[in-house]
């Protein structure tokens, strides 16, 4: 792994069985996951960790004590733009836009069901909206 500018980009192994390889038998979570990936699913990844905050100017500060336990793979990752991708150029048009005073300006995504783009400035209206339409309710 290794930092360019705000963003951790890195390389990850998925262990399938040797079920899934032969004969595509999902018996494990590797399995599933490189069964998503070989549809085309785009996947998050977020990681799990415990430790303390420091409230420092109003923002919590994670202190040295903080310790990464795993990394997971996920559908929906709490960290915007945290997706797994082929090409480590591919994060760019998910990558957060930070102000002077480090506030994120605004994140701006694509719907991986529709194809639609999105902002972070969306209502929770219209988020229900499209979920729905996504649905078809």
């Amino acid at each position: 792994m290794f930092w360019k500018d705000n963003v951790l980009i890195g390389k990850l192994e998925i262990l399938v069985s040797e079920g899934f390889r032969r004969s595509g038998i999902i018996s494990c979570n590797g399995d599933l996951v490189a069964h998503y990936l070989g549809y085309g699913m785009t996947l998050g990844i977020s990681s799990r960790g415990v430790g303390s905050l420091k409230k420092i100017n109003g923002k919590n500060v994670v202190q040295n004590d903080f310790e990464l336990i795993c990394w997971d793979i996920v559908s929906s990752p709490s960290t915007p733009g945290s997706y797994l991708y082929k090409d480590a150029n591919d994060f760019n048009k998910y990558d957060e836009v930070l102000t002077n005073n480090n506030e994120i300006e605004e994140t701006k995504g694509m719907n991986r069901a529709t194809g639609e783009t999105y902002t972070g400035g969306e209502s929770k209206e219209d988020l229900v909206a499209k979920l729905n339409k996504f649905l078809k309710f």
